[in-house]
This record gives C-alpha cells, structure tokens and sequence, in this order.
C-alpha cells in the first residue's frame, strides 16, 4: 500500500511539474484623456460586456479584490503531441495601475502565445472595448511572464 502511495504522489508531483503557465499582461490605455473614475467604468463596461456576451466568469469580484475577474477563453489542443490547454482573460483596475488586463495559458508544454495570437487578441479587444464601453484604447504591453 505505501507503494502505491508514493506512486501516486511521484505521478502526481511528475505531472504537476510539466504544467506551464504564460500571461501577457496589458495596460489599457484611452486615446482620449480619461480621469481614474471614467478608466474604472471603461473595466465595469466591458467586464459587463464579456458577462453579457455569455463569456464563464471563473473568478468573480470579492470583498478584498472588488475590481478582479477571470474568464475562460477556452481550451484546446497544441504541439505535436496535441497537449491539452486553457486560455484565460483576467481583467483588473486599481487606482495605482489602471486598468490591466492579462491573456494566460496554462498548458502542459514551454508554448507560449504565438506573435500572431497576441496581435489578433490586442486588436480584437481593443474593437470589443470600444464596443462595449465606446471609449477607443490601445493595449500596452507591460509584461510578459513564463512560469
């Protein structure tokens, strides 16, 4: 039976040390002059939007993160061993950093985001922002993680 304890948790340990993690985090910015408070309504817009549009909220605002939420992008296949993956968008505002937003990909290979992909989702969102709030703003790329 201890056998097959330490099994389990090797196998358990093996697998959860091939899980990779990349985000591309984002500053939105207005093309027009915008105070903090209309910043803020532009994230409560389009996190409105992406509810209203039938999008899964995977982490919902709380009392000590009021201005936070996740949703899943989806999922899908990669690589040559087609890895399963999960892509999500995580949406953030604070006074000190503005509005920020992230596209992460958790996947059991090192592939991160294509240049392509990251072109594609900066021009996408931007459209979906101005949609959804009528505000027009670029994305600045501010970092670029890999765990």
């Amino acid at each position: 039976m201890n056998f097959f304890r330490i099994l389990l948790v090797t196998a358990t340990l093996l697998i959860g040390g091939c899980t990779h993690m990349y985000s591309h985090a984002f500053r939105v910015e207005s093309v027009e002059p915008l105070s903090s408070e209309e910043l803020k309504n532009v994230f409560a817009s389009f996190r409105a939007y992406l509810t209203d549009k039938g999008m899964v909220e995977t982490i919902h605002p709380s009392e000590e993160r009021p201005d936070f939420a996740a949703f899943a992008l989806g999922t899908g296949h990669s690589g040559l061993l087609r890895q399963p993956f999960e892509d999500y968008l995580q949406l953030s505002y604070t006074p000190d950093n503005g509005f920020v937003l992230s596209v992460v990909r958790i996947i059991d290979h090192p592939i991160d985001f294509s240049d392509q992909y990251i072109a594609e989702f900066k021009t996408t969102t931007e459209e979906l922002i101005r949609e959804a709030s009528s505000k027009s703003v670029r994305l600045q790329l501010i970092s670029r993680l890999r765990h």
